[in-house]
């Protein structure tokens, strides 16, 4: 379970990374978000940055989105990495998967890059997209920072029950819905900034390495 101190550390983290931006004014701090605005664009859009699991139930995090775009706030969403509320590698959570015929397709590789998502995540997928935002905390191996993963696809393949077998009925070969490939992506520097969708009505955002978004402003001061 995350503890307070380190929900603390999250949140700081972001805020702190954003204003390295230099695009944004932190506006408030919460236990499981920040709200930030811009301070050199048009619109001065403001965005309230969750962490995702933190919101519990999961209807706590959708009720902060629908508040937040009722009043004309953006939300970009994080994930916290502690591999239990999510990023959950599917050879931890599924044992048997030595056994699973259904994921022949795969090489050991790929298997072990598999998640088992979290309901807050497929929350979080219907919302944004296939490419989730995680924040790594510190641990032996890895340093803290903010990881970018691209969800792919994992097909099951039952081939292998044929007419007879007692399963036959109840399988078909198809996309999983749990289980996704973790494709990290680059995130080249700490500093982050926000992108915006092209649909003006849709109040979702994406944070992205800093550079990424200092280049969408210049491009709107420049329309």
């Amino acid at each position: 379970m995350v503890t307070r101190t380190e929900k603390k550390r999250a949140v700081q983290y972001l805020c702190d990374r954003l204003e390295d931006s230099g695009l944004y004014a932190v506006q408030r701090q919460g236990e499981a978000n920040v709200l930030v605005r811009e301070n050199s664009t048009p619109t001065l859009s403001t965005i309230d940055v969750v962490v995702a699991n933190f919101f519990q139930p999961i209807d706590a995090f959708k009720q902060q989105m629908f508040q937040s775009a009722a009043r004309g706030t953006y939300t970009a969403a994080v994930l916290y990495k502690d591999g239990k509320t999510s990023f959950v590698r599917m050879v931890d959570r599924n044992l048997s998967w030595r056994a699973d015929k259904s994921l022949k397709r795969y090489t050991p590789l790929q298997i072990n890059q598999m998640l088992h998502l979290r309901g807050i995540e497929k929350a979080v997928v219907d919302e944004f997209g296939k490419n989730l935002r995680y924040y790594q905390p510190e641990t032996d191996r890895l340093a803290e920072g903010l990881r970018k993963f691209r969800l792919l696809a994992v097909e099951l393949d039952y081939s292998h029950i044929r007419p007879g077998d007692p399963s036959y009925g109840f399988v078909e070969n198809r996309e999983s819905i749990d289980y996704k490939i973790s494709d990290e992506l680059s995130w080249d520097k700490p500093a982050a900034g926000i992108v915006f969708p092209q649909n003006p009505q849709s109040k979702v955002s994406w944070l992205e390495p800093a550079e990424k978004a200092a280049k969408v402003q210049r491009e709107l001061q420049l329309r």
